[in-house]
């Protein structure tokens, strides 16, 4: 995935030893995260960065990937529970199925981040 992100930054002017002692770095920085986040991440990253990203920017990106996925498990699992405070009212449920669709819709195709980027664009 990196050696595809490299390409898509060709302004990066390292040699080939340079950028093997780099791909190893990031490498070990990012072993942690599991391929399915880190490539969402890198995926929208991707429409964002200006140039080659850092260990934290990418960390950055996966962060917010791995949230985003987190929030979609937790709102589609289904829950158990006794206590009728916790059953939401139609208009609750209503809401939700709306940031769930959402939702669903930013992490298949990473259009909130260029709506995030033009209204950062936009503002300055």
């Amino acid at each position: 995935m990196l050696t595809e992100l490299a390409l898509m930054f060709p302004d990066q002017k390292l040699s080939e030893g340079e950028w093997k002692t780099r791909l190893k770095g990031y490498i070990a920085a990012l072993g942690g995260w599991d391929e399915n986040t880190l490539g969402m991440a890198l995926n929208e990253g991707i429409q964002v960065w200006r140039w080659f990203p850092t260990v934290a920017e990418i960390t950055e990106q996966a962060r917010t990937v791995a949230h985003e996925q987190a929030m979609l498990r937790q709102m589609t699992s289904p829950r158990i529970s006794q206590e009728e405070d916790c059953v939401p009212t139609p208009s609750e449920k209503e809401r939700n199925l709306k940031l769930f669709a959402e939702m669903k819709a930013r992490l298949l195709n990473g259009s909130h981040r260029k709506s995030e980027l033009a209204t950062t664009e936009h503002s300055k």
